[in-house]
């Protein structure tokens, strides 16, 4: 589209400064985590290097699946646009429904002589605009959350805090909600199994060599694994 092709490079900038304060924002939460660790001696230097090694590898699987819908996202509105919003919130598949609301809400469609620079520049708007309540609510919540947590944890007078099982209880309810959905497919059936088998292997792995560091890779092999195998299944049966 003509009108992407005008404004990716002004995107582009704009996607270096959002991303760059991103990235400082991170390493500035890294920094603060260390030192907090350094003062009260939670996790021991080899600890705190096996939960970042861990963590780093763990967002690789996440972040192939993020790809693929961004390269959909990138026809639609830019190389420049897409990487100022998945760099942020990294959610492809959501800001491409806003990005095709905002069009379609005044009757303009993605590759048509209708879609210029002002429309474009409204999707943008529009997949901004559409995380502003994440940003309100999420701080409230939160010190609310961390209040009751606190005042539970007082009261509880060296005996077991509830609080910290219905943190778990709501995990299980939110990811058991999300499993049931995806579920409802024979495909995403054999991801699933797929993964579940590939992690099972990973375990009586780790169990019969002592070679804890494959742990660390667990998450991430299951994940492509699953998703290579469904792929594979879904173009045979297609």
């Amino acid at each position: 589209m003509e009108a992407v092709k005008n404004l990716n490079g002004e995107m582009w900038i704009f996607a270096f400064l959002l991303i760059a304060i991103v990235v400082l924002q991170a390493c500035w939460f890294l920094r603060l985590a260390l030192r907090y660790n350094k003062k009260h001696n939670y996790f021991t230097k080899e600890e705190v290097g096996h939960l970042l090694k861990m963590g780093s590898v763990s967002v690789l699987g996440p972040a192939f699946s993020v790809v693929v819908v961004a390269i959909s996202l990138i026809a639609m509105v830019g190389s420049g646009l897409t990487f100022m919003r998945v760099g942020v919130i990294g959610a492809a598949g959501y800001e491409m429904m806003i990005a095709t609301t905002a069009a379609e809400t005044i009757g303009v469609q993605f590759n048509t002589p209708e879609f210029n620079e002002s429309v474009l520049v409204l999707c943008g708007f529009g997949m901004a605009f559409a995380s502003i309540p994440y940003f309100i609510s999420t701080p409230i919540e939160l010190m609310i959350m961390d209040k009751a947590a606190a005042k539970a944890g007082g009261k509880a007078k060296g005996k077991p805090s509830f609080i910290p099982y219905l943190g778990k209880a709501a995990m299980m309810g939110l990811m058991g909600s999300f499993a049931v959905s995806y579920l409802a497919s024979p495909i995403n059936w054999v991801a699933f199994l797929t993964a579940a088998a590939v992690v099972i292997l990973i375990i009586k792995r780790v169990a019969k060599t002592g070679k804890k560091g494959l742990m660390d890779w667990c998450i991430t092999i299951a994940m492509l694994c699953g998703m290579t195998v469904a792929q594979i299944v879904s173009m045979l049966i297609a």
